[in-house]
């Protein structure tokens, strides 16, 4: 095999793998006062309903379903895009196919947002993840 192809394919394996370790999610302060003075307590809506997922998050932190402060999970699984703009994202890497979303609202008021796409459905370990990351970046100060 060509010395030249032989070092992009091992440069292009390379640069997956150390992709594939990092920490894909974008996270978002819409309120940063949040930083300074997190919310005493919040309430949990989890859609669509899922018990593994909501109690990965349960268990990571302790809800009031009284609270004005929420925190609202939304994930979908078996994304398809049929867009022809995006086959060859779709031919060479790892089209999501799934994506978690967890926003920290007041009211309709987001404060706060953590999103991951994901190459496979969304399960209670990035439910976990992302809790952690909250509570990382918001109550363990």
């Amino acid at each position: 095999m060509n010395r030249t192809i032989m070092a992009v394919i091992l440069a292009g394996v390379s640069s997956m793998i150390a992709v594939g370790c990092e920490d894909k999610s974008m996270v978002n302060v819409y309120d940063k006062s949040i930083l300074a003075h997190p919310p005493g307590c919040l309430a949990l809506s989890v859609i669509p309903e899922e018990k593994s997922i909501e109690r990965a998050i349960r268990d990571r932190f302790d809800f009031d379903p009284k609270c004005p402060w929420r925190l609202e999970v939304k994930y979908k699984n078996d994304i398809h895009c049929n867009s022809n703009q995006n086959s060859d994202r779709k031919a060479l890497s790892a089209f999501p196919s799934s994506y978690l979303r967890m926003e920290i609202r007041r009211g309709m008021r987001m404060v706060y947002s953590y999103y991951i796409d994901l190459p496979k459905q969304a399960d209670s370990d990035d439910a976990a993840r992302g809790m952690r990351r909250i509570i990382d970046d918001i109550f363990d100060k």
